[in-house]
């Protein structure tokens, strides 16, 4: 269970620590915090340039590669990838100011999100609240904020809540009748 779980901060501090790694040599400026809508740009702007890649897929290959992350009780090497954490992609837009402000926005999402849906019931605040325990948990073991999933159902919230709207409303005028 330990190592399991910690495989990726031992990663993330593998490449920190390297000074020619990708995550010191470069900075992504945001790209990687928003990869799902990268790729869905990268799609459409291949018509113009075929050459483009799209952050999230060039992410994916550099932690494809298996890295020595420690040694068994026999000595043998303990190989690991893919597991950055979240915090690759974060350092990897913003270095520290990102690792520090972008959680502290994530934390104040989650409360707000929480006491919504507690005062109001509403589903899309429960959809949200669903979708940032999402990242929560499973950032500890990659960036689910990368994947055009989380920002599909991010993108459909704005929907959900007008729909919601309209239904409360012709609920009311009904129930006035």
């Amino acid at each position: 269970i330990v190592e399991y779980h910690t495989v990726g901060f031992v990663l993330f501090d593998q490449e920190l620590s390297s000074p020619t790694s990708r995550l010191n040599s470069r900075l992504s400026y945001g790209r990687s915090i928003i990869g799902g809508l990268d790729t869905l740009a990268v799609v459409l702007l291949r018509r113009v340039n075929p050459d483009l890649v799209p952050l999230a897929g060039e992410s994916a290959m550099a932690m494809a590669e298996p890295r020595e992350v420690g040694r068994d009780s026999h000595g043998e090497p303990i190989l690991a990838n893919a597991f950055y954490t979240i915090l690759y992609s974060l350092y990897f837009d913003g270095r520290y100011l990102a690792v520090i402000l972008l959680p502290l926005i994530f934390g104040f999402l989650l409360a707000r999100s929480y006491l919504d849906w507690l005062r109001n019931g509403s589903l899309v605040s429960l959809t949200l609240l669903v979708l940032l325990m999402y990242v929560g948990i499973f950032s500890l073991f990659q960036s689910p904020v990368e994947t055009q999933r989380f920002w599909g159902v991010l993108i459909l919230l704005p929907v959900m809540k007008r729909l919601d709207l309209t239904c409360l409303a012709a609920g009311r005028t009904e129930a006035g009748r």
